[in-house]
């Protein structure tokens, strides 16, 4: 009795390797670059699918709606109810309008030009990938076609139109791969503009509202004014009691001294007694110096006389201000 046994041997076979067999022959003419312009239009396909569902699910959103009612109670003062339409929609617009209210009573201008370069930005999200995309796709084209030429011409036997033909593909396929990436970026930048002048038209309208209801205050402003007030007042409230114990005061004038120095400031609060007697300055000279005389230094010690001395000093200095504010009396009443 024969017994026949089947043995199984498997074959590894890689995938790049079972992707190269799935491959059509063109492409495999076309040679190495063929997989990086591959990749390209991969990357392509997806980026436009995502931003295309992206801008189909923002523009069916109406926030017209919501924008007209955030905007009705901004001009009724009513900046929570504003508050609450913007967050009905997560939209650009609604997205800056809502910081622009967070911001008041401040100006909301600056805040408001930050959020909207952010919503921007983020709605144009892949572009760059794009533009590299376009840009470098036939470069690489033509990269293969170079080689691809040259490889063939090399060869023995090939006629020039049969490598030229080999040639054109991979510069063929990178003019495709830049078309499919150019066409949808050149279209979503058209929806970016829109999307820039709707931001600026509604940031406009929001501002200009601000202005007509004066909803932007500076506090800070404010409280500094308040506070030069106060201190202003302060200010004036010495001068203020001054005024009142020169005008009520049985003093015919009054004298300020100035710090550091010896300048006298007199004033004259009384014009029934300008006329006052005043002492001559000799008579206050004499007087000083009979009062020295009576002090004289018998048997002191070193600390007596040095406390004493200065005591004439002082009394010396109070003599010179008294004669400069009896000349100055006399000076004005002349």
């Amino acid at each position: 009795m024969a017994i026949n046994v089947v043995v199984n041997t498997p074959i590894e076979i890689s995938v790049l390797t079972q992707l190269t067999q799935t491959m059509p022959t063109w492409f495999l003419q076309g040679g190495a670059v063929m997989w990086v312009l591959l990749f390209f239009s991969f990357l392509t396909t997806i980026i436009t699918l995502e931003r295309l569902l992206t801008w189909i699910s923002y523009f069916p959103k109406k926030e017209e709606y919501a924008l007209q009612d955030c905007f009705a109670a901004l001009n009724n003062h009513q900046q929570s109810e504003a508050l609450i339409f913007t967050k009905l929609l997560n939209t650009p617009a609604l997205v800056m309008l809502k910081q622009g209210i967070l911001a008041l009573p401040f100006s909301p201008q600056s805040k408001m030009k930050a959020y909207a370069a952010k919503e921007v930005s983020l709605m144009s999200k892949g572009q760059s990938l794009l533009r590299l995309v376009f840009h470098s796709a036939p470069i690489i084209g033509l990269l293969g076609c170079t080689i691809i030429a040259s490889n063939q011409l090399s060869t023995p036997g090939i006629l020039i139109m049969d490598a030229l033909s080999l040639a054109l593909i991979p510069l063929s396929t990178g003019l495709l791969v830049t078309i499919l990436a150019q066409l949808p970026y050149y279209l979503f930048q058209v929806f970016l503009k829109q999307l820039r002048l709707h931001l600026t038209h509604v940031q406009s309208e929001f501002l200009y509202i601000c202005q007509q209801k004066e909803l932007v205050t500076n506090k800070i402003s404010s409280i500094m004014q308040a506070q030069e007030e106060s201190l202003n007042s302060q200010n004036n409230k010495p001068n203020a009691q001054t005024d009142t114990v020169a005008q009520h005061s049985e003093m015919p004038y009054h004298y300020d001294f100035k710090d550091g120095t010896d300048e006298v400031k007199v004033t004259i609060h009384r014009e029934e007694m300008l006329d006052i007697k005043k002492p001559s300055q000799a008579s206050l000279i004499e007087m000083y110096e009979e009062s020295a005389c009576e002090n004289e230094y018998y048997g002191v010690d070193e600390v007596e006389l040095q406390e004493q001395q200065e005591h004439q000093v002082q009394q010396e200095q109070q003599k010179n201000r008294k004669i400069k504010i009896t000349n100055r009396v006399s000076e004005h009443n002349k």
